[in-house]
């Protein structure tokens, strides 16, 4: 399996996330970093623009968890088709850590895409009173907060291990409605594979 490493800055404004539940499946949530202005920013903009170059987009996906990174490889996006019937519903504490611009490093090919082998999904956790919900597969040491609402936890590597997204709405009957079991499109995706 790929990891997919997670190095802080420090940020000199925290970020602005928001975070939706669609009803339909998909929970997202889109970043964005405070502007940072300068005159070598503004020569670069009118270079790509004269040259019609677009920012590089990186794109990790790990199953059914889609991580969108901007062209410095910071975190703008994250979708997940979500299985609200499979989470676990239980009081989570608040991640505490430094409060950080996280830039992501991993083994990216030559068009800016990682995929990363996990059997199955990420284990989702819902806090209903915190409205908070948590995607992980190992065990955080340190948090970066991204922004009030986004957290992301790495282990003693600094390899990602955890997302916490906060100010989710997600209603009562969509947690409670049975939905298929979890692992069910991994192993659609195996069969379809022939494996």
């Amino acid at each position: 399996m790929h990891s997919i490493q997670v190095e802080v800055s420090p940020a000199t404004a925290p970020a602005q996330a928001i975070v939706d539940w669609d009803g339909a499946g998909y929970v997202t949530c889109k970043v964005s970093y405070p502007a940072v202005v300068g005159p070598a920013y503004a020569l670069r903009a009118e270079i790509d623009s004269a040259f019609r170059i677009g920012p590089q987009r990186y794109l990790i996906t790990i199953g059914s968890l889609v991580l969108t990174l901007d062209d410095e490889r910071r975190l703008s996006e994250v979708e997940w088709f979500a299985n609200p019937g499979q989470w676990q519903l239980r009081a989570l504490a608040r991640p505490v850590g430094r409060a950080g611009q996280p830039c992501f490093a991993g083994p990216f090919d030559d068009d800016g895409r990682l995929s990363v082998d996990f059997d199955g999904e990420p284990e989702a956790v819902y806090d209903r009173e915190r409205r908070t919900l948590c995607l992980g597969w190992g065990r955080p040491l340190a948090w970066c907060e991204v922004a009030p609402e986004l957290a992301l936890g790495v282990d003693g590597n600094g390899t990602l291990v955890c997302i916490c997204l906060g100010n989710l709405d997600v209603p009562e009957r969509d947690l409670l409605e049975p939905k298929p079991p979890a692992g069910w499109m991994s192993g659609l995706r195996r069969r379809l594979r022939g494996a």
